[in-house]
């Protein structure tokens, strides 16, 4: 039987305790029905993790001893960052959890002019609690212990800026480029992957992306879905390049 992961932030070496609380206490206890004695592993999102084992369970709180830190790292020779145009409900949110799994550092949602997705101050707030916990969830499943880094939802300006030492790319189905003919990676390995929204890109916005350096790719003859584009390029790219 797999052996449950938890993440837990608080994970510090030479210690031998630790103590669950809130919603990783309710995943624990209520989901996946562990019992005093069960075993478990706490990771911390920055490539730690260790055994531990079910001491105590009451209203508050889950107490586990644990064994020893190891330093476990499960992650690519690529440094990608993905900028994803907001899409609706469901569809962010598979989007965030495969490109999890597929093993991105850092997702910045963006707000584009064909997005459909507005966001007020409120929702951003909800919606960034919402996926951090996809985040999480996805580590928690596909045995990562680096907890990619999410931003708050910025400009699609504002996001590319952030990425001024990354190879940019843009996805885009009348580029000239393929993706199997994808230049040589520079030096440092880092990418920045592009993705517009449901609505796509208008052409300033191409033109912007154009100006500050990024390239078009294409995936092929048939245009996909904001959802699909995106995890189908990084399953290619970790093809070619990283560890898949």
């Amino acid at each position: 039987m797999r052996v449950p992961r938890i993440y837990y932030p608080d994970l510090q070496q030479g210690k031998s305790t630790a103590a669950l609380e809130g919603k990783a206490m309710q995943h624990l206890t209520r989901v996946l029905r562990l019992r005093t004695g069960d075993e478990v592993i706490l990771f911390d999102g920055n490539n730690y993790q260790c055994q531990a084992r079910i001491t105590s369970i009451n209203n508050r709180q889950v107490e586990l001893l644990t064994q020893q830190n190891q330093f476990l790292s499960r992650e690519s020779n690529l440094d990608i960052t993905l900028i994803q145009g907001i899409s609706r409900g469901e569809k962010m949110d598979w989007t965030l959890q495969k490109a999890t799994e597929l093993g991105v550092n850092r997702i910045i949602p963006v707000d584009t002019r064909r997005g459909v997705v507005k966001l007020d101050s409120n929702r951003k707030i909800s919606r960034m609690h919402h996926w951090q916990g996809i985040l999480i969830h996805a580590c928690e499943q596909s045995g990562r212990n680096l907890l990619p880094e999410l931003d708050a939802p910025k400009n699609l300006n504002d996001a590319i800026s952030l990425c001024d030492e990354s190879k940019l790319f843009y996805l885009d189905p009348e580029a000239s480029m393929a993706i199997k003919q994808l230049p040589e990676i520079t030096s440092n390995n880092k990418l920045c992957l592009i993705i517009g929204p449901e609505g796509g890109f208008d052409d300033d916005e191409l033109q912007m992306m154009t100006n500050m350096g990024a390239q078009g790719l294409k995936l092929g003859p048939r245009i996909l879905r904001t959802e699909t584009a995106g995890i189908v390029a990084l399953a290619a790219i970790g093809t070619l390049f990283g560890d898949l």
